[in-house]
């Protein structure tokens, strides 16, 4: 996927490792990763390319092809994971096979996902459709979200992956000779619908379809610091019950941060603190944390890693 490569070649910063770039890619489950994410606007392709090699990418950021760093600057991703954009679209999918078969008597038909989370998520929105007679409103959202899409990518391919009463979804192969594009160009602006579908999901004032929002799961241990914090313990009250480090606290915070979990972070950083660290992100751009620490006047890396999310978050309103 060139484009999607163009992407990540140019969002990757060179103070970072190629191995730090291959762990991202390949989706490696741990907090450093999500924040090399974060830090360089490449959480829509964490864990996209999960059998990749190291050499490949290896190869991928050292191809110095004016080409790949030229025609990337138009690609526009928010900062949601991939996995989270997939979850998403499978939802989305669902439900409009679900409300078809439904208005059309039909019970007979094999769902377009078997994943349990998925059905069980979607049955609840059908639950709440059929309840309130809201068939109609479904369907102005989903016009009004494909309008969006279409007015910001100039595309809507995903239509040709909907399922529904006696409509079976097109093949990448079908779409490349409908379109006369490569397969690779038509699974890459997926990629880009699919990302922009879940920020509609998230920031329009969609009363059914924003039920559809899907945040990446937490670890374990994170998913109980999050319930304690939620329940107003502190970060030294819950250290000291599981008896780990402070640091490790500050990391299930940032994981939660990245991950889009709602939380109040006023206790951690204040407005002002934010502003000026904010200033220092928007005037340099590096990988390292330890070089923005340098030059911050504020030395406190969890309050840095804090207002870091916090600023590339922020795209998401």
């Amino acid at each position: 996927m060139k484009s999607i490569n163009r992407y990540i070649k140019s969002h990757y910063l060179p103070d970072k490792s190629v191995k730090s770039l291959w762990k991202l890619l390949i989706g490696a489950r741990t907090q450093q990763t999500y924040f090399d994410a974060v830090m360089q606007d490449l959480l829509p392709v964490y864990e996209l390319y999960p059998n990749v090699s190291f050499e490949a990418v290896t190869r991928l950021v050292r191809n110095d092809s004016e080409e790949n760093i030229s025609l990337n600057n138009n690609l526009k991703l928010y900062p949601y994971f991939y996995y989270a954009s997939e979850l998403s679209f499978s939802s989305f999918v669902l439900l409009l096979q679900t409300v078809s078969e439904y208005l059309y008597h039909s019970s007979d038909y094999l769902p377009s996902s078997n994943r349990l989370f998925i059905q069980q998520h979607v049955k609840q929105l059908f639950t709440k459709i059929k309840k309130e007679d809201q068939f109609i409103q479904l369907a102005q959202e989903v016009d009004d979200l494909s309008q969006y899409i279409f007015k910001s990518t100039g595309s809507c391919y995903f239509i040709h992956f909907l399922h529904g009463h006696q409509i079976r979804p097109d093949s990448y192969e079908q779409l490349s000779k409908q379109f006369n594009l490569s397969i690779d160009e038509i699974k890459s602006q997926m990629i880009t619908e699919k990302n922009l579908m879940l920020h509609a999901f998230k920031t329009r004032e969609y009363k059914l379809l924003s039920y559809l929002y899907v945040r990446t799961p937490l670890h374990i241990n994170t998913s109980d610091t999050y319930q304690r914090l939620i329940n107003g313990d502190s970060i030294d009250m819950i250290q000291r019950n599981k008896s780990v480090r402070i640091h490790t606290i500050q990391d299930h915070i940032i994981e939660i941060l990245i991950k889009d979990y709602p939380l109040d972070i006023s206790n951690h950083l204040s407005e002002q603190e934010y502003i000026t660290i904010k200033e220092i992100i928007e005037n340099n751009r590096y990988g390292k944390l330890k070089t923005l620490y340098e030059i911050s006047p504020i030395k406190d890396y969890f309050k840095l890693k804090i207002a870091i999310v916090k600023y590339k978050m922020e795209q998401c309103k």
